[in-house]
This record gives C-alpha cells, structure tokens and sequence, in this order.
C-alpha cells in the first residue's frame, strides 16, 4: 500500500515536472515553409534562449480552425497568429506581448491587408467590378486573404456576403491560389499585403502575368494593397503561462536585433480597427448582431431604451400626480361648492329679512305721509266745524 502511494506521488510529480518543463509554440502562416521569413527562425531562438531550461516544442498547423482549438484549451501555450485571432481569443485569456514590424510594414498598427489581383489580360480594373465573379482565397475565416476584402466591400455599400458568386477556398499556401487563376479557377485572388515584395526581394515575381486591383493609397506600408491596413502578426501568451515566463519571452522580443529586412518585435498599441472590422461584418466578437439578443438589442438601441424607460415613468408619475391633483382640486371644488350653496341661502336668508325691513319701512313713511296730508284738511273741517257750531248757537 504505501509503495503504491509512493508510485502514485512519484509518477504525478514526474508528469507535472515533464509538462512545466515544456512550452509550446504554436503558429499557421507564419512557419510554413511557404511564407516563412527570417524573423521567424530568429524569434524561436529567441524564445528558446528565454524560456531556458524549460524547452520550446514547435507545433505548425495547417488551419485557421486547428489553432482555434489550441487556443480555447486549458493549457498554456504561445503563439504566433493574426490580430483577428487574438481579438476572437481575448475573452479566453490570450493576451498580446508584441507585434511584428519591418521595413516594409513599419507600422505596427496599420500593417497588413490583401492584395486582390486577377490576370493580366482581364477586364476587371476594381473590386466592384468583381460582383457576381469567382474569388479564391485561403480559409472562411481569412483575416489577410478574405476577411478584409469583405469590410472594404461593406465599406463601399455592398452586401459582402452576397458579392461574389463563389469562393473557392486554397488553404494558407498563396501559390496554390495563384495557380487557381492562372488555371482559369476563378477569376481573382487575395494575397497577403507585402507578400508579393517580400517574394520579389527573393527573386521570385509573383505577379508575373498577373493585375492587382483596386489599389489604395497608403503610408503606413511600402506595399501595393487593395484594402485597408490593420496590426501585423502578434505573439500571444496564454493565462495558464506562470509571469516570469512571459516577463522573459517579452523582454527578449523586445531586445532582439532586426532581420536584414528590418524585421522585428514591437508594441500595438491600437486594434480598434480590427474591432471596428467585426463590428462592421457583424462578425466574431460581434456576431451577436445578427440575432435579435437581449444583449444587441441593448448595445444597438440601449439610449433609446433608456430615454423611453426614462419618458415612460415620467409619464406615469404625471398620470399619478395628474390623478392626485385632480382629486385634491375636485374635494376643494365640491368644498366650495357646499359653502357656496350656504351662501346662498344666508344671501337669501338676508335678501328676504331686507325685503321685509323695506316694505315696513315703505308702510310706515307711508303711513307718515298719509298722516301728515290728512292732519291739514282734518284740522281745517274741524275749525270750520267749530265755526259753524258758534254760529248757530248765536242764532238761537
């Protein structure tokens, strides 16, 4: 029993010195054979020399969705990827330490882009000029070789993902798209931005008998592009990475010596061009809107909702002051009323009591008036009276 734990202990501890011992380097494009440069024999150098004693494991996949995998897992690697991937990775933890320049691509937040190109002997001179045409280019979620093609469509009012009548899709390789449409395959292509200098530096024209369309003019680049340009190659460390060892992979990208082509590591310090990329195409981070969620409902038409929230218990506030008001004024009202009604009647209570008092009064200056008309005549009939009554006694 107690060998057994000691076993159990010993093999736990064996695998967990084997796994902190080993770190793996992850990359698509940048390490095939097909696009590799120079910086990227340099860099794993670099890291090897960084991470000592703990040894680099190179691992080169094939496909866009193979480092998708990697990088949601729970281990803790390093990789060499994309700007879109990094932005799609973010939320498991994946963070940028350095991005990639050269003497092509100096700027390390406007460096890369797609390159359309179709035959020489075309007609097409534009990227609107290819709705309703065959694409070729190198994976659905192609940042270089599609994706950015599909903003600088939307960008012109297109519905992007209806321009092209089919997209055939050639893998990270670009010679194999460039053999698709001199095979007639489909009538353009996407490469990478700088990747036709960098081939012409080797000796190697790639545009021979072949027509970039739609340039644009830039100055972050010394590269025919078709699109914008966004941050190059980043180099992302894993959460699941102790902090010395990131310390240490950092510093020493930082203090590596350029390539003879000026390749090197720096710092991005803006991705919101990625950010606003997506947010365009309602894409990775932002696929959201294309659904009718809680949570884009909010973020599309949250002031709106505020101000009608806000509006909304203003007016029931009013409705219930409005009510309150009313019945405050409508008790004064019938209050009123009620003294008004006694007053009223005390009115006429008065009217009739004044009514009385002046037709006494009227009676009695009458009666005054009668009095003193009739005291006169009376006294005049009585003296006459009187008169005649000595008279008559004077007679007998």
């Amino acid at each position: 029993m107690i060998l057994r734990t000691f076993l159990t202990y010993f093999a736990l501890l064996w695998s967990c010195t084997v796994f902190s011992n080993e770190i793996t380097l992850y990359a698509t494009e940048f390490l095939l054979p097909s696009t590799i440069t120079p910086v990227a024999q340099k860099t794993i150098d670099t890291v090897k020399k960084a991470i000592y004693p703990k040894q680099l494991n190179i691992k080169v996949l094939q496909s866009i969705d193979e480092i998708d995998e990697v990088l949601r897992s729970k281990e803790a690697p390093i990789a060499i990827v994309g700007a879109t991937t990094y932005l799609r990775h973010r939320k498991d933890g994946m963070r940028d330490i350095a991005t990639l320049i050269s003497n092509l691509q100096p700027d390390p937040d406007h460096s890369v882009g797609a390159l359309v190109v179709v035959k020489k002997d075309s007609n097409i001179n534009s990227l609107k000029e290819l709705k309703g045409k065959r694409l070729g280019a190198n994976h659905p979620d192609g940042f270089q070789g599609l994706t950015v093609v599909y903003k600088e469509l939307a960008d012109q009012g297109y519905a992007w993902d209806k321009f092209f009548s089919k997209i055939k899709f050639y893998g990270l390789d670009p010679y194999k798209r460039i053999a698709a449409l001199q095979r007639g395959e489909v009538d353009a292509i996407t490469l990478n931005a700088c990747f036709a200098e960098r081939e012409a530096q080797k000796g190697r024209d790639v545009l021979d008998g072949l027509k970039p369309i739609n340039i644009k003019e830039n100055k972050s680049a010394k590269c025919l592009t078709s699109t914008s340009l966004y941050p190059s190659w980043s180099f992302l460390v894993s959460p699941h990475l102790d902090t010395q060892t990131i310390v240490n992979i950092a510093n020493a990208l930082y203090a590596m010596h350029p390539t003879k082509d000026g390749e090197r590591w720096t710092i991005a310090s803006d991705f919101r061009s990625v950010d606003e990329l997506f947010k365009t195409l309602k894409r990775g981070p932002y696929s959201y809107l294309n659904e009718w969620t809680a949570e884009r409902i909010w973020k599309e038409h949250g002031n709106s909702i505020l101000l009608l929230t806000i509006l909304f218990f203003v007016f029931v506030w009013h409705y219930f002051r409005t009510r309150y008001l009313v019945t405050v004024r409508t008790a004064q009202l019938r209050k009123a009323l009620v003294e008004q009604k006694k007053l009223l009647r005390f009115n006429n209570q008065l009217r009739d009591r004044y009514d009385k008092s002046r037709r006494a009064l009227i009676v009695s200056q009458l009666s005054s008036l009668f009095a003193h008309e009739l005291s006169q005549p009376l006294s005049g009939i009585l003296l006459y009276l009187r008169s005649l009554k000595r008279l008559l006694i004077r007679i007998h």
